[in-house]
């Protein structure tokens, strides 16, 4: 129940195992969605080795307090969960500083118990994915390096391509990225 969670800005917080004694110490929430709301359309993961998987959200629907939503690789954890929309793209970050957008209507359905696709061909062995976000609307980015320097771009400026591409570095930077941020205005 989210009022059970609900705090000032300047609060803690909260642990997933304050509500769940099952939860593993290292797990944390990585997307929360209204309990017997709209079961329609799809849900997409993504994970930090570079996987995609989108499946449609009344496979969740099982009567268990916890169960499997997506097979992963060793070492891998699912970075995002989303609602899934038919438009724009999905915008993607990795630490070594490539980025590029994937059309989302280019991702097809797998099932509950399966891994899904690479959506992320990487060249160094350390890399993974660290940002993932919709693009429905163009919007700016804060892409921070190691040394704590910060950059903007419009997610305009990343370019499309397919989903097994290794995306390309900024224009004029080639730097590694450590964060990087949306910088979305509320309308």
């Amino acid at each position: 129940n989210m009022e059970e969670c609900a705090c000032k800005l300047s609060d803690k917080g909260f642990r997933l195992k304050d509500f769940y004694d099952e939860a593993a110490e290292d797990e944390r929430a990585v997307g929360f969605f209204e309990e017997g709301g709209d079961l329609s359309g799809d849900l997409l993961f993504i994970t930090e080795g570079g996987m995609l998987k989108r499946t449609a959200r009344e496979e969740y629907t099982l009567n268990k307090p916890f169960y499997q939503a997506i097979r992963l690789n060793e070492g891998d954890r699912v970075l995002t969960v989303e609602k899934y929309v038919g438009e724009g793209e999905i915008i993607l970050a990795t630490k070594c500083g490539r980025f590029k957008r994937v059309i989302s209507c280019q991702i097809d359905p797998s099932p509950r118990y399966r891994k899904g696709c690479r959506i992320a061909t990487f060249t160094d062995r350390d890399d993974e994915i660290i940002y993932a976000d919709y693009v429905t609307t163009p919007y700016y980015l804060a892409v921070a390096d190691p040394d704590g320097n910060m950059i903007s771009c419009d997610t305009e400026d990343v370019n499309i391509e397919i989903s097994s591409a290794k995306g390309r570095k900024l224009k004029g930077r080639s730097a590694a990225v450590s964060a990087v941020y949306s910088l979305k205005f509320l309308q």
